[in-house]
């Protein structure tokens, strides 16, 4: 997930550029701002889907999205803009590990053994 700042083409067009795949299919809504990525890709699909009908076109995007915002107002009581992105990023990293209950664990003490502790005194 990446915090955009606007929803112009040519910000998806930086973002497609750098993240995705030349050999990569992309799936996504109707929103003209995503005809910009079709460069960047083998095949872009767009499909224009009733709002109602937009969580059976794109499933995983609409439960990640849901998810997240679910958990940022059950955690935060204010989301700034400037920490939006490590918000973000944490999600995104427990959304992935939910299944591998040791991941976090063993990223706790990969991080701890890689990186000097900073004793106060």
């Amino acid at each position: 997930m990446q915090h955009l700042p606007d929803f112009k083409g040519e910000t998806y067009s930086k973002l497609a550029k750098r993240l995705l795949d030349k050999t990569a299919i992309a799936h996504s809504d109707c929103n003209p701002g995503y005809n910009s990525i079709a460069k960047y890709v083998t095949e872009h699909n767009p499909v224009k889907t009733t709002s109602k009908e937009a969580s059976k076109a794109l499933p995983w995007v609409h439960i990640a999205i849901s998810n997240a915002k679910r958990n940022f107002l059950g955690i935060y009581h204010h989301l700034s803009d400037v920490w939006l992105q490590s918000y973000l990023d944490e999600f995104c990293y427990k959304f992935n590990s939910r299944f591998n209950r040791k991941a976090g664990v063993l990223q706790l003490f990969r991080t701890v053994a890689l990186n000097r502790l900073h004793l106060c005194g």
